[in-house]
């Protein structure tokens, strides 16, 4: 079993990707942990897993026990595959670190962390693939948990996101300087009506939003070569950036 966990990528049974930016992650993974069935369109497309995560409700029997050794049970209904396998892929970066991220005012956003490999020996990266496609509650769901998890991420200095055919999404928790991506569309996703975020550098300015449904702050563009999102309080919220 592989002992590097630099990059870990999460599959998902959603849609497996066909563009390159998510093929390049698996290529490139250390780790891959593959969502229950997920595991047999990852087989079919010539990859293997390191492990299997969740309910084992969609594999068959014959998969059961030839994947018997990676399984990793979990029968918890109170939460999803995706989460599972995030919470897994958790526990195995804690065998390796112990770290405590000092808490910062501001974030620096450099997409290339999540797309490229990581640079310094002390940061990791999650990326979760096949999150969306199929059945349209559960690509919804999945996006919207990825806020969830940036606190335990951000507790061990990993770059969490999840790609797409079409983009990436990255979430955030509060002010962040974007750098390197003027020219790039953007659009950002909040669930607290009572955040207040300020921005400079973009087309359309967000100070009067209030984000209460998601359309708020979609199809926007960052104008200048760095671009600012200053929060009010610490909140969750998803940025997304098509490729």
């Amino acid at each position: 079993m592989a002992k590097n966990y630099k990059h870990i990528v999460i599959l998902c049974d959603g849609d497996f990707p066909s563009s390159p930016q998510p093929l390049e992650k698996l290529k490139n993974s250390d780790i891959i942990i593959a969502c229950d069935g997920a595991m047999t369109t990852l087989a079919k497309n010539g990859f293997t897993a390191n492990y299997i995560v969740g309910d084992i409700d969609t594999l068959s029997e014959q998969e059961k026990k030839k994947y018997s050794d990676i399984i990793i049970y979990n029968p918890d209904q109170e939460t999803n595959d995706q989460t599972k396998a995030f919470n897994f892929a958790i526990s195995l970066l804690e065998e390796k670190q112990n770290l405590n991220i000092e808490k910062k005012q501001e974030d620096i956003l450099d997409i290339a962390d999540y797309l490229n490999n990581p640079k310094t020996p002390d940061c990791h990266q999650i990326t979760i693939i096949g999150a969306t496609g199929k059945r349209e509650d559960h690509t919804i769901g999945n996006i919207s948990l990825l806020a969830d998890y940036l606190k335990v991420a951000r507790r061990l200095n990993v770059k969490i996101s999840t790609i797409t055919d079409y983009g990436i999404f990255i979430p955030i928790i509060n002010t962040t300087q974007i750098c390197n991506m003027q020219g790039r569309s953007l659009s950002i996703f909040a669930f607290d009506n009572s955040l207040k975020i300020t921005s400079q550098g973009l087309e359309y300015q967000t100070e009067n939003v209030v984000w209460d449904l998601w359309w708020k702050a979609t199809l926007n563009k960052i104008t200048k070569p760095y671009a600012k999102l200053e929060f009010s309080h610490s909140a969750k919220a998803l940025l997304y950036f098509p490729f």
